[in-house]
C-alpha cells in the first residue's frame, strides 16, 4: 500500500456537479411506458432519449398532445416531459452521488431525513444507519412522494439513471485500494459517497499508510465536521481504526489542540479515557513530567491522571510523587466515594483540599481510616506516615 502514503498530492475534488446540465455523459436512451388513461397501470413501451441538457426526445408530436390534452386528454409522456424530468433534475444527482442529502442523528444516534424532507414515508422513521438512510432518500417512492410525481414514471427514470452513473466499484477499481473492506467502494457507493471523492478523502488520513476502514470516509463527508485536523492528530497514532474513530469526533478549535489529541493518543489510553483527558482539557505535557518525577510509565501516568480527573481531581505532579514515594499499593477512588468523603471531614469541621483527600483515599483505602488520619492531624497524602500503616 505504499502509494497510500502518498496521498497529499490527491486534493482536487472533482468539478462540483450542477442540475443545469445531466449526471450522465451524452444523451440517455431506454424505453418507458407510455399511457394514454391516467387509470390504468400499463401501456405500450416506446424509445426515448434524455439529452445532456435535459430536454427530452419522444416519438410523439407533444404539440398535438397538448392540444389533445385541452379537450381532456391524457398523455403520461407530455406529463415527463413537463413535469416528472424537470423536477426530478436536481434530485437525479443524488442517485449519481453527484450530491447528497443533508441526513442528521437524533438523541439516540440514528439517522433521520432532512426537515425538509419529511414526508410520509419517513416523517417519523429513524434509520439504523447511514446508507438505510441514504437509500430510502435516493428511493423512488420517496422522490414520488417529495416531488408529487407519478411513482411509476419516476422508477423508470431513477432505475435508468442508477444503471447510468454506475461506476466500477469493483476491486479492479484503483480507487479500491483505499478502502478496506471488501466490496467497499460499493458500500461507499450505497451510502452515497462516488469513488472519485475517495482519493480525497483519504488524504485527509495520507498519514495512515493502510487502507482505511468505509467507516472513515462516511464520517469525513457526514459528521459535519471539517476534517483538516485529522493528520495532525493521526500523526501520533496513524492507523486505520483510530482514523475512523477521530472522523466522527468534534474536532478540536485550534491547531496546538489537535496535538493535544495527538499526544493523548499516543499514551495509549482507551477511547474513554481519551475522551476524559479531552474532556477535562489535561494537559498533555503533564504525563511526562509525572512519568519523570515518580519513575512510572509515561502510560501508566496518563493513566492515574485520567483516573484522578475521573473523580473531579487534579493532582499536580509533586503530589503524585508523594503517592510514589509511600511504596505501597493504591487503588484511585471514584467521584462518588470523594463526594461522600468530602462530606465527612467537613461534618467533622476539617478543612481537607478534596485532591488531597482523594490522594489519602487512594493509599489508605477507605473512608474511615482517612477520616481516622485527619482526625490525628494529616492535611496532605504526604503527611501519612509509611512506616505506620494502616494508618
Amino acid at each position: 500500500m505504499s502509494e497510500v502514503s502518498n496521498r497529499n498530492g490527491v486534493r482536487s475534488p472533482p468539478t462540483p456537479w450542477t442540475a443545469s446540465a445531466t449526471p450522465w455523459a451524452g444523451d440517455l436512451e431506454f424505453t418507458i411506458e407510455c399511457r394514454t388513461n391516467g387509470t390504468v397501470e400499463s401501456g405500450v413501451r416506446h424509445p426515448i432519449a434524455i439529452r445532456d441538457d435535459w430536454s427530452v426526445v419522444t416519438p410523439h408530436e407533444l404539440d398535438a398532445e397538448r392540444i389533445a390534452r385541452a379537450f381532456g386528454g391524457y398523455a403520461s409522456c407530455l406529463e415527463l416531459v413537463e413535469l416528472t424530468i424537470p423536477r426530478l433534475q436536481e434530485s437525479l444527482g443524488r442517485i449519481a452521488r453527484r450530491t447528497r442529502p443533508a441526513l442528521r442523528q437524533d438523541k439516540r444516534r440514528q439517522w433521520r431525513a432532512p426537515a425538509e424532507e419529511l414526508v410520509g414515508c419517513c416523517r417519523n422513521r429513524a434509520f439504523h444507519s447511514i446508507r438505510t438512510a441514504a437509500e430510502h432518500l435516493r428511493s423512488p417512492a420517496h422522490l414520488a412522494n417529495l416531488l408529487r410525481l407519478p411513482l411509476w414514471q419516476v422508477a423508470e427514470v431513477v432505475g435508468q439513471v442508477d444503471r447510468a452513473c454506475l461506476p466500477d466499484t469493483s476491486a479492479a477499481s484503483p480507487c479500491a485500494r483505499y478502502v478496506r473492506e471488501e466490496g467497499g467502494l460499493e458500500q461507499l457507493w450505497q451510502s452515497g459517497i462516488h469513488m472519485e471523492l475517495v482519493p480525497q478523502l483519504a488524504a485527509y488520513a495520507s498519514v495512515v499508510d493502510q487502507p482505511l476502514p468505509a467507516s472513515f470516509f462516511e464520517g469525513v463527508v457526514y459528521s459535519g465536521h471539517r476534517p483538516e485536523w485529522l493528520n495532525g492528530v493521526l500523526e501520533y497514532r496513524p492507523d486505520p481504526d483510530t482514523a475512523a474513530w477521530l472522523a466522527w469526533q468534534t474536532p478540536p478549535d485550534v491547531l496546538s489542540d489537535a496535538r493535544e489529541w495527538g499526544l493523548w493518543l499516543g499514551y495509549g489510553l482507551s477511547r474513554r479515557d481519551f475522551a476524559v483527558a479531552v474532556e477535562h482539557m489535561l494537559p498533555a505535557s503533564s504525563v511526562t513530567t509525572v512519568a519523570e518525577r515518580t519513575g512510572w510509565s509515561v502510560r501508566t501516568a496518563a493513566r492515574v491522571l485520567v483516573a484522578f480527573a475521573k473523580a473531579d481531581c487534579r493532582p499536580t505532579p509533586k503530589q503524585l510523587t508523594a503517592i510514589a514515594r509511600l511504596g505501597v499499593e493504591y487503588a484511585i477512588p471514584g467521584k462518588a466515594t470523594v463526594d461522600v468523603a468530602a462530606e465527612d471531614v467537613l461534618n467533622a469541621g476539617i478543612p481537607v483540599d478534596r485532591t488531597e483527600l482523594c490522594l489519602m483515599l487512594a493509599v489508605v483505602g477507605n473512608r474511615p481510616m482517612v477520616l481516622d488520619a485527619v482526625r490525628r492531624g494529616a492535611r496532605t497524602v504526604s503527611d501519612l506516615d509509611p512506616a505506620r500503616p494502616p494508618w
